[in-house]
């Protein structure tokens, strides 16, 4: 199979709004769930809410600019370390933060033996670091907070731009994605729910868009289950 690798970054300052996003990002955790039991397989969605001391390490990846997230950690006044492990990063040390967000595997295929990826959408909460505050993150080697990412079958591609251009245009406006290209297929995307938003209104068209997506999610685990079960 096919493998694309998708990195994301954004910041997102209201706790409201975090709420709402992931309350609909919910939504796609137990559709992607059902997918998974009907299949054979297990399936577990973590809803992550949990308080982190110590040596906290972000990663400059976490920022869409590298050079500006070093001159916000200096004016901050935040140490900066270099990891032996982590080549060409920076990393910004914090004494505390909350991490709180949603984990969840993502339905690939109906093969239960098969990894499925899991989707991890998580904020850093740190309201007194203001640069930070907000920011996704993903936990990576040795703890540490670095840019989150996924890796899908190529044939999900064109749906995560989908997913991330409704993220982007209804609730992070400075969200940003790489697959490959930054922002792929979000100039076509974005002109679709710009007219759904003049036609329905931003509340309407926001829950319309996201049952669009989710359907067509659907449709692809369904071909998927309807291929699986072809073959055996």
């Amino acid at each position: 199979m096919d493998l694309v690798r998708v990195s994301f970054t954004g910041r997102c300052r209201e706790p409201k709004a975090r709420v709402k996003l992931l309350t609909y990002l919910r939504r796609l955790a137990e559709r992607s769930q059902r997918y998974l039991l009907a299949a054979g397989g297990g399936s577990s969605i973590e809803m992550i809410n949990r308080r982190r001391t110590g040596k906290i390490l972000v990663a400059d990846s976490v920022a869409s600019d590298a050079r500006v997230f070093t001159d916000q950690a200096k004016d901050a006044g935040l140490r900066l370390v270099s990891e032996p492990d982590a080549k060409r990063a920076t990393f910004a040390v914090l004494p505390h933060v909350r991490l709180a967000g949603l984990d969840f595997p993502l339905f690939e295929s109906a093969g239960v033996d098969r990894d499925q990826k899991r989707f991890n959408f998580v904020f850093l909460d740190c309201p007194d670091t203001v640069f930070l505050d907000g920011t996704l993150v993903q936990v990576g080697r040795g703890d540490q907070l670095e840019r989150a990412e996924i890796e899908l079958p190529a044939d999900l591609g064109d749906w995560i731009d989908l997913l991330f251009s409704w993220v982007k245009f209804f609730h992070i406006g400075d969200f940003a994605w790489h697959r490959g290209e930054p922002l792929p297929n979000y100039a076509e995307y974005r002109a679709i729910l710009l007219r759904l938003q003049d036609e329905l209104g931003p509340e309407r068209a926001e829950a319309a868009a996201f049952n669009a997506l989710l359907a067509t999610f659907a449709n692809h685990a369904e071909l998927g289950i309807g291929k699986e079960e072809a073959y055996t």
